[in-house]
């Protein structure tokens, strides 16, 4: 825990409560619902996603939960709505060849999952961490699209986005947000508009990533 003079307090302490139970686990989200913290890691053993609170002073909150059991998970995000988390990754699922859509889920305060849903229209070969945000209503959850289906090199990257109800219901169509090689979104809502930042790489030299 770090204080908000940049304070270290207390010590490091590990997110799950019975050690050997899972194999290397990976931090992949973070947020906070004004009592408790989510952190969603994923077991890399199975690539499952899991969920464990923990309170405002470090304490472990309740045991480790599933979120998505399905194959092939890939860079979550989290943030806290009104009354649930949404919980968005992206996942193949085990289709051959490599078919990437994204999905999520609804987590409630206290660790109740929802089904999980599809939130992307078109999948991707490829994928890039996603992220998303809140409106004080709607979410919004931005993600990459391979629009080069995996075929060219360099890769062809948009940033399409999706909103997503309080109750976990898509609203309208999918949005291309951002083209030419947009990739590695971040987002955050100020009230009256969201700003949508990104990476930006042809994949060519040093000076083509900004």
């Amino acid at each position: 825990m770090i204080s908000r003079s940049g304070a270290k307090f207390g010590p490091a302490f590990p997110l799950l409560q019975s050690l050997g139970t899972h194999g290397f686990q990976a931090v992949q989200a973070l947020a906070f619902d004004g009592t408790n913290f989510l952190v969603v890691w994923q077991d890399t053993n199975n690539s499952f996603f899991y969920g464990q609170f923990v309170t405002a002073d470090g304490t472990l909150s309740g045991s480790e939960f599933l979120i998505s059991s399905q194959q092939n998970n890939r860079s979550a995000a989290a943030i806290f709505g009104a009354m649930n988390y949404l919980v968005v990754w992206q996942s193949s699922n085990g289709s051959q060849p490599d078919i990437n859509q994204t999905y999520g889920a609804l987590v409630s305060r206290n660790g109740s999952v929802s089904t999980l849903f599809q939130i992307s229209q078109t999948s991707t070969p490829s994928y890039n961490p996603l992220t998303d945000a809140l409106d004080g209503t709607n979410y919004l959850v931005v993600w990459n699209q391979d629009v080069g289906q995996g075929n060219s090199n360099p890769k062809i990257w948009n940033l399409y986005g999706r909103l997503v109800s309080p109750g976990g219901t898509t609203i309208g169509n999918e949005l291309v947000l951002a083209t030419n090689q947009a990739l590695i979104p971040s987002l955050a809502f100020d009230g009256s508009n969201y700003l949508l930042a990104w990476s930006y790489n042809l994949n060519t030299t040093n000076l083509n990533k900004t």
